[in-house]
């Protein structure tokens, strides 16, 4: 079974791919199983760049990580909303770009459905305690929807059903319930 790197290992490596060396000749020199180092790529972003030839500390990989990690989130099952606000950026601007948009639909298309056990996540007290709390503290409703666990279509949904909730949700938006 293969192990990770230490981040300090990892870095190590790093430093021989940016010399231009081959990554398996890296590896061998200084003692890592190749198995180690593609399960280190898996989580260590500089590393998975530096295999790619490309400098990790460039200002572009930054950006391609992110990329990389919004659509592995995506393909988790985690709705966009929620992506941005683990990730910390506003992905829907990405998705004005065609090949980006096309990749983002790519991971629903091709994700498992949903096994025996499972069940789409709705409306609790909580969660609907949690959205309404982040509303009133100011925060969007994509935002508010992620904090709460549930999908924005999810509260766009309940709204058009529930005249109650969206009553308390403009009065929430509002600040004054």
């Amino acid at each position: 079974m293969a192990e990770l790197l230490t981040d300090d290992q990892a870095d190590a490596l790093v430093r021989h791919l940016l010399l231009g060396e081959v990554l398996a000749d890296a590896a061998r020199e200084l003692g890592y199983a190749m198995d180690d180092v593609r399960a280190t790529a898996r989580t260590h972003a500089g590393l998975a760049v530096a295999m790619t030839g490309r400098d990790p500390a460039h200002p572009d990989a930054h950006g391609a990580v992110l990329r990389a990690d919004y659509l592995r989130l995506l393909a988790l099952g985690l709705p966009p909303s929620t992506v941005d606000v683990i990730l910390g950026v506003q992905g829907s601007t990405w998705r004005g770009e065609l090949e980006f948009a096309a990749a983002c639909d790519a991971p629903a298309a091709v994700a498992p459905p949903l096994g025996a056990g499972w069940r789409p996540v709705g409306f609790t007290a909580d969660r609907t305690r949690r959205f309404l709390e982040s509303l009133r503290a100011g925060h969007p409703v994509g935002r508010a929807a992620a904090d709460a666990g549930v999908t924005k279509v999810a509260v766009y949904k309940r709204r058009q059903r529930d005249a109650l909730f969206a009553t308390t949700m403009d009065a929430a938006r509002n600040r004054n319930c």
